[in-house]
């Protein structure tokens, strides 16, 4: 990283940034062809679960190679500065690399929605009906390597 004085060193914080961010850019790449795609998730032990239909691009690229990388950041807001040379971002960020897998299993599928809400909700119970998880595709993003980045002073809610 070339600016080392904004990586993240504290697993805490990229917890945080993991927990309180809803949105993830994951970037596919088949036969020398990069696909990315922005997608909600649910973060629960090293996981990143993410809901799908059963078919379309992102599962056939899946399918051709499960190895992604991937990108979240949280609290991103411009800084002006009278002179142009002197704006800049407050942002915290993650890049990383994981492997998906489809989750069949019906409880697993449950339990999986059920992070993916907590992710926009943590207070609020929710309730799915068998149609519905039967119907859905969940995909497990097993997270094997990241690493973060931070400008500024993000402010993270105090419950993780």
């Amino acid at each position: 990283m070339r600016r080392s004085e904004r990586e993240i060193k504290d697993n805490t914080i990229l917890e945080k940034i993991l927990k309180h961010a809803n949105i993830c850019r994951i970037a596919f790449s088949v036969r020398d062809t990069p696909y990315i795609v922005p997608l909600n998730y649910g973060y629960y032990n090293g996981k990143l679960y993410i809901h799908s239909a059963k078919a379309g691009k992102k599962i056939d690229l899946i399918k051709a190679n499960p190895y992604v990388c991937f990108e979240i950041e949280y609290g991103y807001q411009v800084i002006t500065a009278e002179k142009a040379c002197g704006w800049t971002a407050q942002y915290a960020s993650i890049i990383g690399y994981g492997e998906f897998k489809i989750v069949t299993a019906f409880a697993d599928k449950l339990i999986a929605l059920k992070y993916l809400m907590a992710q926009f909700d943590a207070k609020q119970s929710f309730t799915f009906n068998e149609k519905s998880i039967n119907e859905v595709l969940i995909l497990e993003l097993t997270i094997k390597e990241m690493s973060g980045k931070m400008s500024g002073d993000i402010q993270f809610p105090d419950a993780i």
